[in-house]
């Protein structure tokens, strides 16, 4: 699998999106009662729908560049053909559909939409592309259900012919296409007072900033944007000789008091850009000729300061044949004026073509957030520059709602997502159809008090949401004995709250039997601040993420959601039944409310080792680091602290020994000074101190594998090798492959005689690509000879170049594929997967910004394709020295949300995402990492490590049904057996694909309730 690009990704389209999906959705057809803008071209001009076919059966005026296409019936989005392509995954390969020629107006801004889908027939590696020649957008993750790509854009300032081109590049997949839709538009953006901002800018305090690579619906169109005649791709500008973009970068209400350019640039044969600033737009002045390379700054004069307007003029100049791409254009301002905190939007809006002489302004801050819809909607028109008068009326769902005259406020609907509204007018028709990021969902939760309420663990709830209207008589919770369960308290207080603190009491149940206070946790849930969104399904906002103790009393805003995450976890001993207690909520000016709190415990208990093999990297040295500690004793006390964290998660660290490594003892040879007799040879392997650590792994901590580090064997990913040596022999010689031998058959034995062996694996490539294929099959076969009984993963897909060498496959969800799985687990071989920067947005990931059910239902999307575990690369991932180049300074995880690639982007920090690998983060006393002494606090949680954990002890549950129903079967009846049986299936509620899952706890927790009762019902048998 081809790699590279992955590193790059960033954000993929602008989905769709409701309670039960994330980005992918079955389409369903449009209402005739809704109001409807016609697209551009109709039906029999651009046969968009492909309906009318040829006489060889071609859609009328589109063909096809491959003969590796077609056209499929009866199972389109839309009607009753689609067009396909399918390719062999090969470099440079590039299958596309052109549709006849068209024109389009000069600098005018359009919405393509296109329903696209991909057959889980290939491997990955490329993508799919839509656009045109001159806008084109590569389109990773493409779910198997049908989905619609929508990308607003504006053309180039010159006249040119366009044609629509949808295909693929560098992929074995199958893809497919339907109902290719052109609109006019119009982008409105979010407006803060009279300061005015779009998607990729933001304003914190008075430091401005922009960049293209933080613009999610991968569009050409930016708020500062006032010429271009260069093409654009996914999210690059692309220069040839003679093109250029003209900006006029302003803040209303402020002035620039300094400002730099950054660039990214990436040449294609002799080309370089030329960056030019006017104050004017009329003067131009050069700043700079820049080549290839990553973070060139240039900097006005210092005499253009304080300055309320900077122009910028980019112009590519090429030799023939060669061309230039802004990888990233950033722009980075001190501004003076009104100190502000406001994250830039852009909403397109559908419209009909607007008559030559009139301009349309919309003023829409109810389309930005649900907390903006009393401000709802206005319009302005203008003629020739002079406003007009008359009346607007707003359509929601077809009907009339509101009216007003332009130039003043309409009121939108507040119960709507605003998923279908209509502006209407003298010469003027709009229409919004784009439903808000699940983020801003406020359907859950049950009021307590008229500033309490309270919900599932499996909520992120947004600072500034308004109480539920639900009622509810008490927090509750349901959970087995030996099992961790959560539920959230929120205090939204109507004045401001000083030292506000949750307690406890303990829990009393029926005949006396008890749940003390000690055996739950109440903590407090903390916000960071989501600057760059990993996908385009989350805004830039405060997320809740970590769950730091309370330490002291809290201060709490009027009007502002604190939550706090109250956890408890019985004992084995506990007794099945209802407990009840109370919470208690104080604050200073005698603030005291009592809140009943009540646990259900079922009547069965989880065991200490789950069923579900996990392993994750955790970077001891960076937890040491950040605490500030330096002997061994602290540093033990440190490192046991991640370790118990881990555990309690049911998560095991790749290494359950990492300040105890066994200790390998090569003879003291080399290729100047080889040994008389290799057979003499011998390797000496220290295993004291290491087997104390690992034991204790396995028995305290209950962790359920082991990875055994290699010496000799070389390593790698797909981005480099080392080649394998042992005290300077290769791997061809007598020397090493003796040694190498006597080491590994030591390795199996001893893992064999403490009992380890079915846990350890061996993991010493990662993300091969097809070209390493050959040295990491070399490899396995080296080690399976003399260790055939340790495992041997891969974390790559399934591929017929390297089968005979890992028995433990790993791939990706989005490279998941069930035939393989199964045809390699019939030979004995065992499966997991793994997660990391990717997949993103429409699978579950590990990102703060996606709802926090994702983790949770992963689990049961592995239980439902029986993978026995999974692998995430890295728990603690707080700082990158690509993002955080300075030693002295690193990255304070609280404040800066976003992991920073390093490794393999020349020195420039591209985003992963945010929160990928960091699920635990250091104490908040020493979050900069520049502690002032030794800390010795445990690691905080966090709500995705919470999730994880949940959705771990749910595929518990259904493990233990499983051995319960095979365990009690002769003790069944038919009716009890099928029920059971049913019961081990993961239903359509929580996951009907890999792309297509529940984002409300409610179908987990209620599948998980009939599960307990299953369990408790054969407790009785």
């Amino acid at each position: 699998m081809n790699k590279l690009f992955l590193l790059c990704l960033g954000i993929i389209s602008v989905p769709f999106s409701g309670w039960f999906c994330c980005g992918a959705h079955e389409i369903p057809p449009v209402s005739e009662d809704l109001p409807f803008i016609e697209p551009l071209f109709p039906e029999e001009h651009l046969n968009g729908s492909f309906e009318m076919l040829d006489g060889s059966g071609v859609p009328q005026g589109w063909h096809l560049e491959s003969p590796r296409g077609g056209v499929l019936q009866d199972s389109a989005s839309n009607g009753k053909n689609s067009i396909w392509t399918e390719g062999t995954g090969s470099a440079e390969e590039m299958l596309a559909w052109f549709s006849p020629f068209f024109s389009l107006k000069p600098g005018t801004q359009y919405l393509l939409e296109v329903d696209a889908r991909r057959d889980s027939l290939g491997k990955g590696g490329g993508s799919a592309f839509v656009g045109t020649e001159k806008y084109n957008v590569d389109v990773f993750y493409l779910p198997e259900v049908w989905k619609t790509l929508r990308y607003g854009f504006c053309t180039p300032y010159q006249e040119q012919e366009y044609r629509y081109r949808v295909g693929q590049w560098q992929d074995d997949s199958r893809f497919h296409f339907d109902n290719i839709k052109l609109y006019r538009a119009m982008p409105v953006y979010a407006r803060f007072g009279k300061v005015e901002l779009g998607e990729g800018e933001r304003i914190r305090g008075n430091d401005y900033f922009f960049s293209t690579t933080q613009v999610p619906g991968r569009s050409n169109v930016y708020r500062f944007s006032r010429e271009f005649t260069n093409h654009f791709n996914t999210d690059r500008l692309l220069f040839f000789d003679g093109s250029y973009a003209i900006f006029e970068h302003q803040v209303e209400e402020h002035l620039f008091d300094d400002l730099t350019l950054l660039f990214w640039n990436r040449c294609f044969g002799d080309s370089s850009l030329k960056v030019e600033v006017s104050r004017s737009g009329q003067e131009w002045q050069e700043l700079g000729i820049l080549k290839e390379g990553a973070r060139q700054t240039l900097t006005p004069p210092s005499d253009f300061f304080p300055l309320k307007t900077l122009w910028v003029r980019l112009s590519g100049i090429t030799a023939t044949e060669s061309s230039l791409q802004i990888l990233e254009y950033r722009v980075e301002a001190k501004l003076a004026g009104r100190a502000m905190t406001a994250f830039g939007s852009t909403r397109w809006l559908k419209m009909a073509e607007p008559e030559a002489d009139l301009d349309i302004e919309v003023d829409a801050p109810a389309l930005q957030s649900p907390e903006r819809f009393k401000e709802g909607i206005t319009v302005r028109t203008f003629r020739n520059g002079a406003p007009l008068t008359g009346d607007v009326v707003l359509k929601a769902d077809g009907k009339e709602f509101s009216k007003a005259p332009l130039g003043a406020a309409l009121a939108v609907p507040i119960e709507t997502s605003l998923d279908g509204l209509a502006l209407e007018s003298d010469g003027i028709r709009l229409y919004y159809d784009s439903p808000f990021p699940e983020y801003f969902t406020a359907t859950y939760g049950e009021q307590l008090d008229s500033d309490l309420w309270w919900t599932s663990s499996g909520w992120k709830i947004r600072k500034n949401r308004p109480l539920p209207s639900a009622r509810g008589a008490a927090v509750r919770i349901e959970t087995a004995r030996n099992e961790a369960e959560a539920a959230q308290l929120v205090l939204l207080p109507e004045k401001r709250l000083t030292n506000v603190q949750v307690s406890v009491t303990d829990l009393a149940g029926q005949d006396g039997s008890v749940i003390p206070a000690a055996a739950i946790d109440v903590l407090k849930v903390g916000y960071v601040p989501v600057l760059l969104p990993t996908d385009p399904t989350a805004p830039p906002a405060d997320w809740a993420d970590p769950l730091p103790p309370q330490k002291e009393g809290l201060s709490v805003e009027a009007g502002v959601n604190q939550p706090f995450w109250v956890r408890v976890k019985p004992g084995k001993d506990t007794a099945a039944g209802e407990y009840r207690g109370k919470l208690l909520v104080t604050a200073d000016d005698d603030y005291y409310r009592e809140v009943p709190f009540e646990v259900h415990v079922f009547d069965f208990t989880l065991p200490d080792r789950m069923t579900c093999v996990t392993s994750l990297g955790l970077d001891h040295d960076l937890a040491i680091r950040y605490h500030g500690v330096s002997t061994d004793a602290d540093r033990r006390r440190v490192v046991d602290a991640y370790l118990k964290a881990m555990a309690d998660h049911h998560l095991t660290p790749h290494d359950l020994a990492p300040l105890d490594p066994f200790r390998v003892h090569w003879p003291d040879i080399s290729p100047e000074n080889p040994p008389e007799d290799i057979k003499s040879l011998k390797v000496y392997i220290d295993w004291d101190a290491y087997d104390r650590g690992t034991e204790r792994g396995f028995n305290e901590f209950h962790f359920n594998s082991v990875r055994i580090p290699l010496q000799g064997m070389g390593w790698g990913n797909f981005h480099y090798t080392k080649e394998p040596s042992i005290c300077g022999f290769t791997e061809d010689t007598p020397v090493y492959q003796h040694l190498f031998a006597d080491y590994c058959r030591q390795l199996q034995a001893h893992f064999q005689e403490k009992g380890w062996l079915e846990d350890s694996f061996i993991y010493w490539f990662d993300e091969p690509d097809e070209k390493d294929y050959p040295f990491v099959l070399n490899g396995f076969k080296k080690f399976k000879k003399h260790a055939p009984g340790i495992g041997r993963m891969i974390t790559e897909e399934i591929a017929e170049g390297l089968y005979g060498g890992p028995d433990i496959w790993c791939p990706l969800p989005f490279l998941w594929n069930e035939k393989d799985a199964r045809a390699r687990e019939a030979l004995g071989e065992r499966i997991w997967w793994y997660v990391c920067t990717l997949p993103k947005e429409p699978y579950a990931g590990l990102f703060i910004d996606h709802p926090a059910t994702d983790f949770r239902v992963w689990l049961w999307q592995t239980w439902e394709r029986k993978i026995s575990g999974f692998l995430i690369w890295h728990t603690i991932l707080w700082n990158s020295v690509t993002g955080y180049p300075d030693p002295d300074h690193p990255q304070n995880p609280y404040e800066d949300a976003m992991a920073w690639a390093y490794g393999y982007s020349e020195n420039t920090p591209l985003p992963w995402g945010n929160g990928d690998a960091r699920f635990l983060y250091p104490p908040e006393a020493v979050a900069n990492g520049r502690p002032s002494k030794p800390n010795l606090d445990a690691p905080v949680d966090t709500i995705r490590i919470e999730m994880l954990r949940d959705g771990i002890e749910d595929y518990e549950y259904l493990a233990m049904l499983k051995r319960g129903i095979e365990n009690k079967r002769a003790y069944l009846s038919a009716e009890e057996f099928k029920t059971l049986e049913a019961l081990l299936e993961v239903p359509d509620a929580i996951s009907r694909s890999l792309e297509v899952f529940t984002k409300d706890p409610a179908p987990i927790e209620a599948r998980r309730r009939e599960l307990a009762q299953a369990l408790e019902l054969l407790e009785k048998k």
